[in-house]
């Protein structure tokens, strides 16, 4: 399922996203994944309130890739809170290291235009980079 870490959020305005190894319940999975969007809107909403930007860092190198209805849940998500991306959300860095996950990620902004930049890198160096550079 998906999980949302905001350990950095009140400090640094960094959210972090990512995936459990635990996709076998899928009305589960879904009515926590659908928490975890809703929880990331509430994120956003708070930081354009705060006059901030948050950064949102998504990790496909932890847990299991989703099913493709979560997948597909998440893009319409996305485009259901274009308003709260746009006042809230600076960039968006996506983290693996896996080729079959980039070309994935790849199709999909194909189809989902993004609001707000998406930076894809395939290490923690990079990810160091868009943190210190781009804040």
């Amino acid at each position: 399922m998906l999980i949302l870490n905001e350990d950095l959020f009140k400090t640094d305005k960094i959210v972090k996203m990512y995936c459990s190894d635990i996709w076998k319940n899928t009305d589960e999975s879904y009515i926590i994944s659908k928490s975890v969007m809703n929880r990331l809107k509430i994120l956003l909403i708070e930081s354009y309130k705060n006059k901030q930007e948050c950064i949102l860092l998504v990790d496909f190198n932890e847990g299991e890739t989703p099913p493709m209805s979560i997948i597909v849940s998440f893009i319409s998500f996305m485009v259901s809170i274009k308003e709260h991306l746009e006042k809230g959300l600076k960039y968006t860095i996506v983290h693996t290291t896996s080729l079959v996950h980039k070309s994935w990620i790849e199709n999909i902004l194909k189809i989902y235009k993004p609001i707000k930049q998406i930076y894809i890198v395939s290490d923690k160096d990079d990810i160091k980079k868009y943190l210190l550079n781009k804040k």
